[in-house]
């Protein structure tokens, strides 16, 4: 065999475990991502290109590495940007579905036209239409009282 065909081969094995996390990761995305319709649960936002990528993630709403858990009530699909905003605890989300805004811990500025955070406090989120796929209170619950940084 030449030396650079075991390379590449070497490069692309994936021991059994790898294979069933890349496996895991893909159905809950594919999972989460088709059931918001791709479309960021916060801003509304849905932007797929015609190779069918998108701006939105498959977020985990009880941390990943805490949970383990991959189950479709533990994500919500939020552009990327919403994302890591969630991530830090800047919002969260009511058990009503509702946008809560922390309050004096960023500042925050856009272009007039623009969707600020602090504007969504209150607001409803978009959520699949299959209710037995909105997030699970159990998780909200976590997301509030361990990333949550407002009050």
């Amino acid at each position: 065999m030449p030396p650079e065909l075991a390379i590449e081969q070497y490069a692309a094995y994936k021991s059994a475990d790898e294979a069933q996390r890349v496996g895991r990761e893909a159905r809950f995305r594919t999972g989460v991502l088709a059931a918001y319709d791709y479309t960021c649960a916060l801003s509304g936002h849905r932007l797929v290109t015609i190779s069918g990528a998108s701006v939105v993630d498959a977020a985990h709403i009880h941390q990943f590495a805490a949970s383990q858990n991959d189950d479709l009530a533990n994500g919500i699909a939020l552009s990327k940007t919403a994302h890591w905003l969630f991530d830090q605890g800047l919002w969260t989300i009511s058990d009503e579905y509702r946008v809560i805004v922390s309050v004096g811990v960023f500042t925050e500025s856009a272009p007039t036209d623009a969707i600020r955070l602090a504007s969504r406090h209150g607001a409803r989120l978009l959520l699949p239409k299959d209710n037995g796929l909105w997030p699970s209170p159990i998780h909200l619950e976590w997301h509030r009282s361990q990333r949550f940084v407002g009050h």
